[in-house]
């Protein structure tokens, strides 16, 4: 599985990344100030592994407590 920290995203297509995502991404390069956020598009698989959590670890930081939304993309 792979995460994309929102700073190195390349395309907002709400199939791959799901709605919400494609939302924050188009609002912070509108220069909105957004937090920091990422995601796991579709065409990886939802298999959460010791190398997921150490990535998303480093990109927020070891003691940073997440909001984690789960979802289908068509369900934005």
């Amino acid at each position: 599985m792979k995460f994309i920290a929102s700073s190195f995203l390349t395309t907002q297509s709400t199939a791959e990344i799901g709605g919400k995502a494609a939302q924050l991404w188009e609002l912070s390069k509108l220069g909105f100030d957004v937090p920091k956020w990422g995601v796991i598009p579709v065409s990886h698989e939802a298999v959460v592994s010791d190398s997921l959590l150490r990535e998303i670890a480093f990109f927020f930081g070891p003691q940073t407590r997440l909001a984690v939304r789960s979802s289908a993309p068509d369900e934005d």
